[in-house]
Parts: structure tokens; sequence; C-alpha cells
């Protein structure tokens, strides 16, 4: 019997069950002396082995209908977690496989070096109290780096607020510090940065340029520096370039074929939307004034040739990346970070635009959160926020790169998944319904859950991007009085919209 345990004691660990395991000695250790008989099998002591094969099977379960499950190899969304209280882990285990992450936890320092020579983790989650001291966690720390062979990014919760604790943490190397009880949104929020869970998209050029040789020279030297160039030689083009895509820099040659370089920008300038976009001018060198008068017209700056490889990508890497922190922060909203009003209903334009031209499927969907005002009445407008946001959070993380997603309005939100039918998107959002519902929302009065309702519309059964979001948000309402908390898609057959 004693062998037995021991075995499987072993296969937990092994799994990374950590509190598993010692569950299962926990309750060989109750159970031995009754086998032996020396303890009399009672109700009272029934039914705390009845609690505690209870609590065994609930940390080996199979995970709940909405959590994503990763392979092994997914170690950007694995993460250690030194804790030894089992409902800690076990409740940060559920909550935040809901939002793609995977926990394995350990109970102490040796248990964590051990997990990190077979488990990709790439994070850690650790109690900073557990080494016991400053010294044994900087020791621990160090051992952690030589046993993973990287520096890991490491999330410490510590019960401690004092200066000199916060102090000591960041010397041993720990990223991120955090108070208990710890909210799991926050624990996602502080992993999401340190992890990068989601690159970001490759910087994006676009070069207008009359001249082939020069143009073939440009985009090879910012393609080989990791950037993405499209380049056009026609004014024109660039124009139809910009209702595709919107670039994070425009290098203009000074001199067009049709037009000047200026007259361009000006036009560029013409289009609110492309306000945000820096312009870089492209030209010989010339005298200060003539380079300010570019710039005055729509410019940004000017680059006057030729110039070396490395600067040239250097240049345009940092206008590149100024430029799309301004566009973000013109462009998004402020709580969500994700599209505004104004930009979700550009950009389903311009994907319908681009749908109708590909003669390829679009789906959007207008979603609004349950009795929301019932929330803000009872747990404080500061959850509301915070339920907007897991929900911003979970759109995120659940979407595919493709897809867009605005806050609409309010607790309202629009959803544009390009080359998706009505079914696909209904599929999507059900998924990410049913996720939604599963996260405990924590607020200083209690814990609660959310749910959203949403409705589907779609081409090539409407073109017309007025009436998807009419159709969409008909559809919601239904969804909304046939009981919320569900995913309608508008019918085919339905009466013509009221003018």
């Amino acid at each position: 019997m004693v062998q037995l345990i021991e075995v499987f004691t072993k296969r937990l660990q092994a799994a990374g069950l950590e509190h598993a395991a010692k569950l299962v000695q926990n309750l060989s250790h109750k159970l031995a002396p009754a086998a032996a008989g020396q303890e009399h099998l009672g109700p009272e002591f029934l039914m705390h082995i009845a609690k505690d094969l209870e609590a065994l099977r609930s940390s080996i379960e199979e995970p709940a209908d909405g959590v994503i499950l990763l392979s092994d190899q997914d170690a950007r969304h694995q993460i250690l977690v030194l804790e030894q209280s089992y409902d800690i882990v076990n409740q940060l285990s559920r909550e935040m496989g809901l939002f793609g992450y995977r926990l394995r936890s350990v109970v102490d320092g040796d248990g964590l070096i051990a997990a990190l020579l077979d488990y990709p983790a790439n994070a850690i989650i650790m109690d900073l109290d557990a080494p016991g001291s400053a010294e044994a966690l900087t020791r621990l720390l160090v051992q952690v780096r030589d046993s993973a062979g990287r520096l890991l990014p490491v999330l410490g919760v510590s019960h401690n607020d004092d200066f000199q604790t916060r102090l000591n943490a960041v010397r041993a190397g720990v990223a991120s510090y955090l108070i208990p009880p710890v909210d799991p949104h926050d624990l996602v929020m502080e992993l999401d940065l340190l992890t990068h869970r989601r690159e970001p998209d490759r910087l994006h050029v676009l070069l207008v340029e009359p001249s082939v040789a020069r143009a073939n020279n440009y985009c090879g030297i910012l393609e080989d520096g990791g950037l993405e160039v499209t380049a056009v030689s026609q004014p024109e083009k660039a124009l139809t370039a910009l209702q595709e895509f919107s670039p994070d820099v425009i290098l203009m040659a000074m001199y067009l074929d049709e037009c000047t370089g200026a007259e361009l920008a000006r036009i560029i300038r013409q289009f609110p939307i492309h306000t945000s976009i820096p312009i870089v001018f492209l030209g010989p060198r010339t005298a200060m004034d003539q380079q300010l008068d570019a710039i005055g017209v729509g410019g940004d700056d000017f680059l006057s040739g030729p110039t070396h490889a490395s600067y040239l990508v250097r240049f345009v890497r940092i206008r590149a990346e100024r430029g799309r922190k301004l566009r973000s922060l013109m462009l998004t909203d402020n709580l969500t970070g994700l599209l505004n009003h104004t930009c979700t209903k550009e950009q389903l334009g311009k994907e319908l635009a681009r749908a109708i031209r590909r003669q390829t499927p679009l789906a959007f969907a207008m979603v609004d959160l349950d009795d929301f005002k019932a929330v803000n009445d009872t747990y404080g407008h500061p959850a509301g926020d915070r339920v907007i946001k897991t929900l911003a959070r979970l759109f995120k993380q659940r979407l595919r790169r493709s897809d867009y997603v605005g806050r609409y309005g309010g607790e309202e939100f629009a959803v544009i998944m390009p080359e998706s039918t009505a079914e696909d998107g209904k599929r999507t959002l059900d998924e990410i319904r049913i996720a939604f519902g599963r996260i405990s929302q924590i607020a200083l009065n209690g814990t609660f859950q959310a749910s959203f309702s949403a409705g589907v519309a779609a081409f090539p059964e409407i073109d017309d991007s007025t009436d998807l979001m009419y159709w969409a948000d008909q559809a919601l309402y239904k969804a909304k009085q046939t009981g919320r908390n569900r995913i309608v898609i508008y019918e085919v057959g339905a009466s013509k919209r009221k003018s």
C-alpha cells in the first residue's frame, strides 16, 4: 500500500501536479492509523476523508469548458508558480486558464529548479515570502537563471509592502511586485506585458518612389532591417494603398511623375484618418529653407541622400515607432485600448470594400454587456470598468490578428471578422462568451460573474456598412429580448430596414 502511494505520488509530481501529490501524501498519513487498526472509522473521520478526496479530485480533473488547453511547446503561455496554498493555485489556474495561460505549481525552491529542467516556462509567479530572506531569494533566482539558461521574468507576490522588501525584490531580479489578495486579472495583465504574449506586427512602410532602381534599393535595405515595405511608383496608387492598409510611416520622393511630393502630402492630409501618419520626404541635399517648405505643407521630416544603410533603417524605424504610438493614442479608446467608435466604423468600411473586391465573406457583430447598469449600481463604477477591460482583454487574446474589435460606446463593442461567415462569427463569439461567463469578477463588496449578448450580420448577404451595423444591432436586440447571454444571427428573410 505504501509503495503504491509512493509510485502514485511520484507520477503526480512528474505531471506537475505538486499539490495533488501533497494531498495524496496527507491522505495516506491520515489513513495509516485506520489501516493499522489504531483508529475507528467513525462518521466524522469519514467526512474528513471524503473532503480530502474531493479536493484531490478537483486538483486533477479536466478543465471546464472554455479553458484553453495548450501544448507543452507553447511556452509563451506556460507559467511556473511557487505557492504553497493549494486553494490559491487552484483559483489562479482556473481563472487564468480562461485567458490562455497554463500553470504548473511547485511548493518550494527545489521543486522550482527541478521543474525548469523539463517545463518550458516563459515566466514565474513566486511567493516572495517563501524563501525566507532576501539572501535566500537572490540565491534562488540565480539558480533559476542558471537552470533555465535564460532570463525568465519573475512576478513576485508578497505580504510585505515596505520599501526595503521592494528594494530587495528589485535587486534580486523581480520584474513585477503585487500585494495579496491578488486579482487574477491583474496577474494576466502583468503577464501579458512581461511575456510579450502577442508579438507586435512588423512596422509597415509605404514607399512612394518613381525610380525603380531607387525603390528596389530602399526596399532591400529596409526589409533587411526587419521592416515591411509596400512600394508604389505613382501618386494615385499611394492613395489606393492607403485604402488597403495604414502604414506606420510614408517615405516619399520629393519629385514624382504626375505631381510633387509636397502636393501628394497635401492630398493625403485631406483625409482625417491619415493625419497621424508621419511623412518623410526623400530627396537630394537642398537648402534648409526648401526642406522646411516641404515639411510645412504636410510632411514631418526630410531625409537627404545618400545615407548609410544602418542610418536609414534606424531613422525610419524611429519614425515608424513614434507614428504607431501616436496613431494608437489617436485611434483607440483610453479605457480598453480597442479602436474607438469613429475608427471602428471607418475600419468596417475598409474591410467591407476589401471583401467586395475580393468576393470573400465578412462577419460583423455588435456586442453588449448584459445588465451592466445593475453591475455599476451593485458593485460600483470601478468594478464596471474592470468588467469592460476584462472583456476587451479576452477579445484581444481570442480573436485573430486579422480581426478588429472596437469599443462602440459605454458597454457596447463591435467586432469585424474578415473572411468569416455569420456562422463563423457566431461560433467564435460563443467561445468567448462561454469563457467570459466563467471569469470571477472581483469587487470590494463581492465576487460576481458577467455575461454579454451579441448580434451578427455578414457580407455577402448585406453589402452596405450602414446596413451591416443596423442588422447586427437588430440581431443584438433579439438576443436581449430572448433571454440575454447568447449570440443571434440576423434573419436572412427579415423585413427591409425602416428609413
